[in-house]
């Protein structure tokens, strides 16, 4: 690929960052509720009485009319941002910039609704648009022409604006024009060509951003009919178009692509598209569900495709032609092939396209998966190569998912599901001493001034180390304090291993057995004489005797039941004499006594 263009383009970039503007001049004020100097009612008053290099302060509300800006350098701020102050316009562009003499033109917080014929144009400028919504535009909402112009385009949002005939709907980039796009969303758009298109000649670079849900009659994304194509760290999910799903590149400078997510486009090439001679370079790419073709090349043309470090769901056909018939083709080197959308392991996105929308999970394959020669720009803790992917790169975009909720992302957090906000490593393992075993730091992850390795509960504090049945485990963790064998919450004593759930019941006013009731079933306290009188009412002394047995006496043992009278022909054991012998023993002692009586006579 021809990469001269490519350096030209990045020093003008560079000059646009570097550049400190004109001498500042004064800041002019537009809110229609003041009167004064320097104040003015409408915008183009404002811009009509600046001088070079003026800034123009912005009141929020809602203005109508066009803006011209022509033959100067200002900077036009609503103080308040987009969400405060809306433009509305009946005819042409809201904002023309024509050739000012030098860079700085800036444009900044606006919404502009319903723009019906776009709402941008910009001629020969170097020039910023920043923190812009764009609702409803008819026509290409922004429009970039002249070799001058190098436009930045940074967090604007376009949405439900219409292309006409074979015009793009939200961004066209003239013949020889350059922008430069950073976390843009372009999202919901229909007709003309596509979202985007490049015009031979013409640079772009997208990095951090999401094309979207959008529709083309060539694709649902970007045409690039010969220009300079760069994008990094970014997303194309769910777009539309007849011959490339998320992009249709032509023409022998060609395009490259690294860490791109490319999820659910649909076209001839689901995800890219390469006309004849084109050629594309993808790497650390992720192609997830795109269908049949995920990239096609013009029937007959030896398009030059070059993809390596990257991950892509198994379909019928990787690579197509123009007709959908499958040319085969491997790909380069570290390419991974995914059965199926859930083999990924991303984050869902419920929600469409907002930052943290496929993110993948730790234990993605898309971690540390990438051309090791592809630095990423955070410091992942665990990660020593490039993620695959929008996250990752050297513009990757911010993390978001964070499952323990401290203040450092999974994709950041040296222990992703552990709250550790200091994200100590003593062993430099890059996982955190929270969640390392093999740390070797003896921590106080409880924070109860006891030392994990002598707490007998390391993760619930607990000073006072109380431990009722010495089993070494502390009652704040245990779960049967009492070594019963019933677990705490159902123990009514759970510190007491005599009573629990079917304990034997005694007579103590205490509920032994765990059933809600003291001393049920047994006899205690008043119960005893009621139960000695029954017992003195129970039977007949002639039933007790044809039993063979005593009736019983009037005691009663606390704790115990009377018994009952042995039914009839049933005898029970008796130690007591029979009645015989106690006749016999009866007249002896009556013998024993008249003798004595005798002898005293």
């Amino acid at each position: 690929m021809t990469r001269g263009k490519n350096i030209i383009h990045l020093l003008q970039f560079v000059a646009i960052a570097l550049w400190v503007g004109p001498v500042s001049g004064k800041t002019l004020l537009v809110d229609p509720a003041q009167y004064g100097e320097d104040i003015f009612q409408k915008i183009q008053s404002a811009v009509d009485f600046a001088g070079n290099g003026d800034r123009i302060e912005v009141a929020a509300g809602t203005y109508e009319g066009g803006i011209l800006i022509s033959g100067k350098t200002v900077k036009i701020i609503a103080l308040e941002g987009s969400g405060s102050t809306t433009l509305i316009h009946t005819s042409g562009p809201f904002f023309v910039v024509k050739d000012p003499p030098a860079a700085g033109t800036e444009i900044e917080g606006f919404t502009i609704n319903e723009a019906p014929d776009g709402a941008f144009e910009l001629t020969n400028a170097i020039a910023t648009v920043r923190d812009i919504v764009i609702q409803s535009s008819v026509g290409t909402a922004l429009v970039l022409e002249g070799s001058e112009t190098q436009v930045k385009i940074e967090n604007v949002t376009v949405g439900n604006s219409v292309g006409l005939s074979d015009a793009p709907s939200v961004l066209r980039v003239g013949e020889d024009s350059s922008a430069s796009l950073e976390n843009v969303r372009f999202i919901g758009n229909t007709g003309g060509s596509g979202p985007i298109a490049m015009d031979s000649g013409a640079s772009m670079d997208i990095i951090r951003s999401w094309v979207c849900e959008n529709t083309g009659m060539v694709s649902g994304g970007i045409v690039n009919s010969g220009g300079i194509l760069s994008v990094q760290s970014s997303v194309f999910a769910f777009n539309e178009g007849e011959t490339g799903g998320a992009v249709v590149s032509g023409g022998l400078d060609g395009a490259q692509f690294e860490n791109v997510h490319f999820v659910e486009n649909t076209g001839i090439a689901a995800a890219i598209a390469l006309e004849e001679g084109a050629a594309a370079e993808v790497t650390n790419g992720v192609f997830v569900g795109d269908g049949t073709g995920t990239f096609s090349v013009a029937s007959g043309d030896a398009a030059d495709l070059q993809l390596s470090f990257s991950a892509y769901q198994q379909t019928d056909d990787l690579y197509v032609d123009a007709a959908g018939t499958s040319i085969a083709y491997a790909g380069g080197e570290g390419i991974q092939i995914l059965s199926v959308a859930g083999a990924f392991k991303l984050h869902p996105s419920e929600d469409g396209c907002i930052p943290g929308a496929w993110e993948p999970k730790v234990n993605s394959p898309l971690i540390d998966a990438g051309n090791p020669s592809i630095q990423d720009p955070f410091e992942f803790p665990n990660h020593l190569e490039s993620n695959l992917g929008a996250y990752g790169g050297s513009n990757a975009m911010a993390p978001v998912a964070n499952s323990d909720e401290d203040s450092y992302p999974d994709l950041l957090d040296n222990c992703p599901y552990v709250e550790n906000e200091f994200q100590d490593d003593a062993d430099g393992d890059g996982e955190g001493d929270v969640c390392d075993p093999t740390s070797g730091i003896d921590l106080d992850n409880d924070s109860d001034g006891i030392l994990d390795s002598v707490d007998n509960c390391p993760y619930i504090q607990n000073s006072d180390q109380a431990d009722f049945n010495g089993d070494g485990k502390g009652d704040v963790c245990d779960q049967d304090d009492d070594s019963d064998g019933t677990p705490d919450p159902q123990d009514c004593f759970p510190k007491d291993p005599e009573k629990f759930p079917g304990a034997l019941e005694v007579c103590n006013g205490i509920d032994d057995d765990c059933n809600g009731t003291p001393d049920d079933g047994i006899l205690c306290g008043d119960a005893i004489e009621e139960a000695q009188q029954e017992r003195l009412n129970t039977g007949s002394e002639e039933e007790w005797a044809a039993s063979g047995t005593d009736a019983p006496t009037t005691d009663v043992v606390p704790g115990s039941v009377p018994e009952a009278p042995p039914e009839e022909g049933c005898r029970a054991h008796s130690t007591h004499p029979s009645p015989l012998w106690s006749l016999f023993a009866g007249v002896l002692g009556f013998l024993s006594i008249r003798r004595k009586s005798w002898n005293t006579h």
